[in-house]
């Protein structure tokens, strides 16, 4: 479609109506007209820069607010998680509560967020808790679904009319999103819970940038460089995920997931760190050519086989793994196989 030059197009019709006033002697007429005209374009031009100062105002009212949402989760070291899938009636099209919470356990550790268990929360001064919200429902008759995903952060506030009074509010939340799909693009859904849950840890990191890198300012100490020792790096190869007790297909892993989801441990002060995953306390055993590290939280364990009984037990060429990393992740697991550097 070709859309006219108005500008062109107003200029000649303004010819043409200025002639015929003029053939005809409606001189008066024409002032009175020319004058409508003119109060028409003022009217015209006062609206244009009115909206443009509105939206202007609107655009610093939208960036305050986020910037007011972002700084409630300051000073937070960590949030229980609640989620809330589809219900049982669309677990059989091959999307589960199960599949989505793993999904944003998993993600929120990989950002450096931690997750709470439940007596940690009701620990932590607020009671923060972080809900993920993906409903889904079936429209009859139909291979219809239509989808709606947001999220929300809860923690307990005071009342500004009255300090004494405690209750749970929502501080943070993400705009509701909403999609239609057919039960082959279901697993879209778990695309959209990650982008709300990448939001929330963007701002749960700027929040807290100040504390982060004092903190890891403090790590690279010299005093402290001189304690920190990395005893244990490895890469995997195979992701195994098991949902449910249902295992999925084995998953050979890129080379750029496997950098992603390297395993490190390291030692500082006697004291062994899960440094990939959230640098969790690790306590180690011993058994035969085996040390398993165990995590005190129980979010899972590494195990790895003895660097010098590796040599005997594998033949120069071998590609057999030496450590397994096995995750925990609600009733879901993740097991991670593959070779030590």
């Amino acid at each position: 479609m070709v859309f006219p030059d108005l500008r062109t197009e107003f200029s000649g019709i303004s010819i043409e109506i200025v002639k015929v006033i003029f053939q005809k002697g409606l001189i008066m007429k024409a002032k009175k007209y020319w004058i409508y005209v003119m109060v028409g374009l003022i009217f015209c031009s006062v609206l244009y820069q009115t909206t443009k100062v509105l939206g202007y105002g609107e655009s610093n009212v939208l960036e305050e607010h986020k910037q007011q949402k972002r700084s409630t989760l300051r000073g937070l070291h960590g949030v229980a998680l609640f989620v809330m899938g589809p219900g049982v009636e669309i677990e059989k099209y091959g999307l589960t509560e199960s599949q989505i919470r793993t999904d944003v356990e998993l993600k929120l550790r990989q950002s450096g967020v931690k997750v709470l268990s439940s007596k940690e929360r009701y620990e932590m001064p607020g009671s923060p808790l972080f809900g993920i919200f993906a409903l889904v429902h079936k429209w009859p008759d139909s291979d219809v679904f239509s989808v709606h995903v947001y999220a929300k952060f809860t923690q307990e506030v005071v009342l500004e009319r009255n300090r004494s009074i405690l209750c749970n509010a929502t501080t943070w939340e993400t705009f509701p999103v909403g999609a239609v799909f057919s039960s082959g693009e279901l697993q879209d859904v778990r695309r959209m819970v990650k982008d709300h849950v990448e939001e929330f840890s963007n701002d749960y990191l700027a929040a807290n940038l100040k504390e982060t890198k004092n903190r890891l300012e403090g790590l690279i100490k010299p005093e402290n460089q001189a304690t920190e020792e990395v005893v244990f790096t490895g890469i995997p190869q195979i992701k195994i995920l098991i949902e449910n007790g249902f295992q999925g297909t084995p998953e050979k892993l890129s080379q750029s997931k496997s950098i992603e989801y390297k395993c490190t441990i390291t030692k500082v002060d006697n004291k062994y760190y899960w440094t990939t995953r959230e640098n969790v306390e690790l306590i180690p055993r011993q058994s035969g050519i085996y040390t398993t590290f165990f995590a005190t939280n129980g979010a899972g364990y590494v195990r790895i086989i003895d660097p010098e009984m590796k040599k005997i037990i594998f033949n120069k060429g071998d590609q057999s793994y030496d450590y397994m990393e096995h995750l925990l992740l609600g009733l879901s697991t993740i097991s991670y196989y593959g070779t030590s550097k």
